[in-house]
């Protein structure tokens, strides 16, 4: 995937996390579980710890913590890896 489109998935990631209801956020969890989409795991947990509307935050949360109940040990280590990083970066 060239870097165009990549930008306009991560886009579309947050398109879905400001706008889906429920069902959605978890097949958007299970897809980036089962693709273990490093760039989506950074792009939510940069913004679950910017300072970004707390609607927004809590949502991008919402999705890690689905994707990392669904995904393999390894992908759920990941997420835990991201958000700590992002979290020792916002202090």
């Amino acid at each position: 995937m060239n870097e165009r489109d990549r930008a306009l998935d991560l886009h579309r990631i947050l398109n879905v996390v400001t706008g889906g209801d429920d069902a959605t956020l978890r097949e958007l969890a299970g897809r980036i579980a089962a693709d273990r989409d490093e760039d989506a795991i950074r792009l939510l947990a940069a913004t679950a710890q910017s300072s970004e509307p707390q609607h927004l935050r809590s949502r991008c949360l919402q999705v890690l913590a689905l994707a990392a109940a669904e995904a393999d040990r390894a992908t759920a280590n990941r997420i835990m890896r991201a958000l700590r990083r992002q979290g020792e970066e916002a202090r």
